[in-house]
């Protein structure tokens, strides 16, 4: 798998013109997003503008400045997870009630509705090209499908539920998240349709969310209060991040990498946004002015990395600024 093709943490960036991130300061902007909790909210990788779905059923997208584009309507339950195709045509959401929709963003329509399913969805991921769809469901299986024909193309089954997953940079390969507490990576061409590499992380509670960086590290956030910096080259855990006062809320937090990967972003069941330096592990910030009221569900980076965008379970979506 190409993701084992990493550096190290402290190494110098692999790639040219990617503009180092800012560190947030401050709350730029904030609003009611939904009816409801907000479960996920996913940034563009080649505009200013955003996703956000929850438990209102819904799914809208955003400019950066917090205008509506489009609120999308196609599911019969809490919508859980979002994420864009890179380049901002399509986006794919996931539901609790066992479906997926493939979204046209010219059009703000359903192109697909993807449904095989056997309990609620917990994630739905691009592969790179944009040409498939990763999902994980409670139903402990992981499937995949053709994007352009909304087809199913197959499936693997899991011993224990993925409560997330990651696609990898070759478009055939992603990662998964597990109530046991382990990392997996799948090959979807192997005749096996088991895991290439499974990895302890040494979390002592279930990891509830994953996300990876340009550079092939691996970010992971479990109900044990704790974020893992994971190397698949050693199959190892690089780096612990956590602080004493960070705790996740119930449902958790999706955390993310800023785009030049230097610092790693969560929330915490206080409302209160932590970030850290993913070489040193220090806490860089603690956002709370005029942020969240209740646990913070999601953080995503925008593509520039100028704005960290928050949501959580007080209904609200922050952009936070420098």
């Amino acid at each position: 798998l190409p993701l084992l093709q990493t550096k190290d943490v402290g190494e110098e960036l692999p790639y040219a013109g990617r503009t180092r991130a800012a560190l947030p300061e401050i709350s730029a902007l904030r609003f009611e997003a939904h009816a409801g909790d907000v479960f996920d909210v996913a940034c563009s990788q080649v505009s200013n503008k955003f996703g956000t779905c929850g438990a209102d059923m819904r799914v809208k997208i955003w400019s950066m400045d917090g205008a509506s584009i489009y609120t999308l309507v196609g599911h019969n339950s809490g919508v859980n997870c979002i994420d864009f195709d890179s380049t901002f045509e399509h986006a794919v959401s996931g539901s609790a009630d066992k479906s997926m929709n493939i979204w046209s963003l010219n059009t703000g329509r359903s192109l697909h509705k993807l449904t095989g399913h056997g309990d609620k969805i917990h994630a739905s991921y691009f592969s790179v090209d944009g040409r498939k769809i990763y999902s994980s469901s409670q139903d402990r299986t992981i499937k995949v499908w053709d994007v352009k024909r909304g087809y199913f193309e197959t499936s693997f089954m899991c011993f224990s539920t993925a409560l997330d997953l990651v696609s990898c940079a070759d478009s055939f390969s992603f990662l998964s998240a597990h109530f046991d507490k382990t990392v997996k990576a799948w090959d979807i061409r192997s005749p096996t349709k088991k895991p290439a590499i499974e990895i302890p992380t040494n979390h002592t509670a279930p990891i509830n969310a994953i996300c990876i960086n340009e550079r092939g590290h691996v970010l992971t956030s479990s109900k044990d209060n704790t974020l893992r910096i994971l190397d698949f080259r050693s199959q190892d855990v690089v780096n612990v991040i956590q602080h004493e006062d960070f705790r996740v809320g119930t449902l958790g937090c999706k955390p993310c990498f800023s785009p030049d990967g230097q610092y790693a972003a969560c929330g915490g069941d206080s409302g209160t946004v932590f970030i850290w330096n993913c070489t040193t592990t220090q806490l860089e910030k603690k956002l709370t002015e005029n942020g969240h009221m209740d646990s913070v569900t999601a953080c995503s980076w925008s593509c520039a990395g100028e704005e960290l965008v928050t949501v959580g379970k007080d209904k609200n979506v922050v952009v936070w600024r420098r």
